[in-house]
């Protein structure tokens, strides 16, 4: 994975005692950069993070359209610039209000799309602190963004339990959990050298387990895995026939709609 990035984080905007009581939109997005290259202790790094988000916060009176614009990053219709992950602790209290007859009661509202890849909303209570996960169909399946917030959960619980652990070294999953993600496609646990080869030769030993079984199933009907293992070394061949070294980028002409 990635060991710099970043992400971003919405804050209010009301810095100012007299903005408390307005009625507008002040939101502000901020971008939090994260450094993982070399972390040491998990209190270590959370000291390192809490030290970038107080100097975001010391920025953020700065509109964010105007770091776009003076970063100007390539732009994507179907991404939102400079960051695709966020965070937002929501600190707002958001219990039921009454004034005389009016009675004001929260209710959750179903998100029908969002302009992020993955966006994390956290509210606290006298329980804990909840958590609400949005993230994009194309990307995730809910099963992916469950064990993502199960593993967010292990690793917080692992590093409260010993704050001076080495960050690298906290378990992001259970045993049985990790056995199960060393296997491709549910099916059994890949043995030999090809566990810790790259993940292309995983994916080639797994496709020869299955043999004759379907490996992709489309409008135009079944592929094999066998098949689709000897078309992926036919394909191999004439490339490297052609002289195409390892990390070459090769276009494909696809028919109209594929």
């Amino acid at each position: 994975g990635l060991e710099r990035f970043v992400i971003g984080a919405s804050v209010a905007g009301r810095t100012r005692p007299e903005a408390e009581e307005l009625i507008g939109f002040f939101v502000n997005n901020l971008l939090i950069r994260a450094d993982l290259a070399g972390a040491g202790s998990f209190a270590g790094q959370v000291e390192a993070m809490r030290d970038e988000v107080l100097q975001a916060l010391d920025h953020q009176a700065v509109p964010f359209q105007n770091l776009v614009e003076a970063l100007a990053p390539e732009r994507d219709l179907d991404r939102n610039p400079l960051y695709q992950v966020a965070f937002t602790f929501q600190n707002a209290p958001l219990d039921r209000a009454e004034d005389g007859p009016l009675r004001l009661t929260p209710l959750p509202v179903p998100a029908a799309a969002t302009h992020m890849d993955l966006e994390i909303l956290a509210w606290p209570d006298a329980d804990g602190i909840w958590c609400h996960v949005i993230y994009s169909t194309d990307l995730f399946r809910e099963t992916t963004v469950q064990r993502i917030g199960a593993a967010v959960v292990r690793l917080l619980e692992a590093g409260l339990t010993d704050p001076a652990a080495p960050l690298a070294g906290l378990a992001l999953a259970d045993p049985a959990e990790a056995a199960t993600a060393a296997t491709i496609d549910g099916g059994r646990a890949l043995a030999g050298d090809a566990a810790d080869d790259d993940l292309f030769a995983r994916i080639d030993a797994a496709l020869a387990a299955r043999g004759d079984a379907p490996a992709l199933t489309g409008a135009g009907g079944e592929v094999s895995a066998a098949r689709l293992r000897a078309d992926a070394a036919r394909w191999a061949a004439a490339l490297d026939r052609a002289g195409i070294a390892a990390g070459e980028v090769v276009a494909l002409m696809l028919d109209p709609g594929r």
